[in-house]
C-alpha cells in the first residue's frame, strides 16, 4: 500500500510540474514523456503487486482462523481448499493483532491474504505478511490507463486544443 501512495504523490508531484512548464512555455521532449513514464511506472509497480498476491511470487492464502494463546498466535491458513493449521511467534503480521468487541477478544488477522513460510515437520510458519488485496493492483493498472489519455493531451505541443 506504501508503494502505490508514494505513486500517487510523485504523479500529483509530476501533475503539477507538467501544468507549471506548460504554462510558462518551455515544452520539451521530457515533459511529453512524462505521462508516459508514470503509467509505465505505476503499470510496473502494480503489476509485481498484482504477481505477489496471486501466489507467484511466494505461498499465499486467505487467514480463515486465528486465535492467541499464551503468547502464541495460533493460525489456520487457507491456501487454495488446503487448510494449513500452525504457530507463530514472530512480529505480529498486523498492528493492532487483537481487537475487543463486545467483551469478546478477536484477531484482526482473520481474513486477511498473507504471504506465508510455513515449516510442516514442525506445524510452524516461520513468516507471515498481510498483503493488500489484489483487486487494489488491478485498479491501480486500469487507472493508470485511464488517466494517461488526458495527460498525453496536456503534455502534447499546443496542449489538449490542438
Amino acid at each position: 500500500m506504501i508503494r502505490i501512495a508514494s505513486i500517487a504523490v510523485l504523479a500529483l508531484i509530476a501533475v503539477v510540474a507538467l501544468f507549471h512548464v506548460r504554462r510558462y512555455n518551455m515544452g520539451s521532449r521530457v515533459v511529453t514523456l512524462t505521462p508516459l513514464v508514470l503509467a509505465v511506472a505505476l503499470i510496473a509497480l502494480s503489476g509485481f503487486g498484482l504477481l505477489e498476491s496471486a501466489g507467484l511470487v511466494g505461498d499465499v492464502g486467505r487467514v480463515v482462523g486465528a486465535k492467541v494463546e499464551d503468547g502464541v498466535l495460533v493460525v489456520e491458513v487457507d491456501r487454495g481448499g488446503v487448510r494449513i493449521n500452525g504457530y507463530y511467534t514472530g512480529e505480529p503480521p498486523i498492528k493492532p493483532l487483537t481487537v475487543t468487541v463486545n467483551g469478546e477478544v478477536r484477531v484482526t488477522l482473520v481474513d486477511n491474504i498473507i504471504l506465508f513460510d510455513y515449516d510442516a515437520t514442525r506445524g510452524v510458519f516461520r513468516e507471515l505478511r498481510v498483503l493488500t488485496h489484489p483487486v487494489v493492483y488491478v485498479n491501480t493498472i486500469i487507472y493508470a490507463i485511464l488517466a494517461y489519455v488526458p495527460l498525453a493531451l496536456i503534455a502534447r505541443p499546443g496542449g489538449a486544443r490542438s
